[in-house]
């Protein structure tokens, strides 16, 4: 009996960008859940483990990409716009 291939992404990582005269270096690790994943910060990365099954890199890309946004835009509204941002890493 053959073995069927069934790629599963489990978590993507994302690298923390900001400015210059934002300094993380002392900000503490933090977790939590959203519906699709748990999220996990620190170290200048954020973790997306995902709760559901993904096939692909863009389809767990595009499942949390809202939600990305939407942190972006969060940070932009209470600093200063291209503060925080995040950059897919893999």
């Amino acid at each position: 009996m053959r073995k069927m291939n069934d790629p599963h992404v489990v978590a993507l990582i994302y690298r923390i960008e900001h400015d210059d005269s934002v300094d993380y270096s002392e900000a503490p690790s933090s977790e939590h859940e959203e519906v699709s994943c748990h999220v996990s910060v620190g170290n200048k990365t954020v973790c997306f483990r995902f709760k559901d099954h993904h096939a692909t890199e863009r389809e767990a890309r595009t499942e949390i990409e809202a939600y990305i946004r939407c942190w972006e835009f969060e940070a932009a509204l209470s600093g200063r716009p291209g503060q925080f941002r995040l950059s897919f890493e893999r």
